[in-house]
């Protein structure tokens, strides 16, 4: 399931120096596609005999139902069927990237890359009615925000690393595991330093007006997370919901007294972090793209119609 591209990337490109690879892959994203292979190998996400005409995204999403969800996202809600079945399609995708992944594996080893320092992680989660949410960019809620972040690397002892940590800190990361010095402007920590200890934040910057009234931002220490919101990108200190990640991690029961209270405590503690985190670092430059630019940016799906 590696493509040609990234074996020739490896196997005729590569002359000895560094190498640094990203591969990028959309089998965990919409559209939701399953090989016929994942479709056999799963009866319990798609039955004992699946017809790939059952499990077509272009299909479902073409539906009146579907058509609906595009109204407002409470309307999941209405349509479990439906729900459902994009989430074991979805399932099935994260079953494919999967193979993808032990395929390429595989072939780093066969080539004597196999001892290199390698991350595997992603942009975002997806919801799929949680807190009433679907897709992504929506919420600061953690089917959207939690996301794996594997690191194998030399030296690095097996184990997992308590708390949470970001995409904002691979820069920092990698950096140092090449022997480089991070540079000044990266705000993010060094994931395998045994004393990191500062808090993360999370923020959905899109704004989506169908569906919330304001941007949230989520505040991470150790297992308790809050979030709290912007309005008119002006901070509002006061906890919108707060989660114990460690005894709720489906984030089920929000802002008791207790929670309450230690939420407005960590909002208190971290104000100046907070407020650093808003503040504009390099004045906003419009960029013109040439053809080409837009051309590699559509490829890769980041660019509307």
């Amino acid at each position: 399931m590696v493509s040609d591209l990234y074996r020739r990337t490896i196997l005729e490109l590569d002359d000895g120096r560094p190498l640094f690879l990203f591969v990028q892959s959309y089998r965990a994203h919409a559209p939701y596609e399953v090989s016929p292979e994942t479709l056999a190998a799963h009866p319990e996400l798609f039955g004992e005999d699946p017809r790939p005409e059952d499990w077509d995204f272009g299909a479902l999403v073409s539906s009146p139902e579907a058509a609906a969800i595009e109204v407002s996202s409470t309307l999941l809600r209405d349509f479990p069927e439906l729900r459902d079945t994009m989430r074991r399609m979805y399932l099935g995708g994260v079953a494919d990237l999967d193979l993808g992944f032990r395929d390429l594996l595989d072939l780093l080893e066969q080539h004597g890359l196999g001892d290199a320092a390698l991350v595997l992680t992603s942009d975002h989660g997806e919801a799929f009615g949680e807190h009433a949410g679907w897709a992504h960019g929506n919420s600061a809620f953690e089917e959207q925000l939690a996301v794996p972040m594997v690191l194998r690397a030399p030296g690095v002892p097996a184990g997992m690393r308590p708390g949470p940590v970001g995409l904002v800190d691979l820069p920092t990361t990698l950096a140092r595991l090449a022997g480089l010095e991070p540079d000044p402007a990266w705000v993010g920590r060094d994931m395998l330093d045994p004393e990191l200890s500062a808090p993360l934040l999370a923020f959905e910057i899109e704004g989506t007006p169908r569906f919330f009234v304001s941007d949230d931002l989520a505040l991470y220490a150790g297992d308790r997370k809050v979030i709290l919101q912007l309005v008119d990108g002006e901070l509002v200190l006061e906890p919108v919901h707060a989660f114990d990640l460690a005894s709720d991690p489906a984030e089920l029961a929000s802002l008791d007294e207790p929670s309450r209270a230690w939420a407005k405590q960590l909002l208190e503690r971290y104000r100046s972090e907070l407020e650093d985190a808003l503040r504009r670092r390099a004045p906003i430059v419009r960029l013109e793209l040439t053809e080409q630019e837009l051309s590699e940016l559509a490829a890769m799906g980041y660019l509307g119609d």
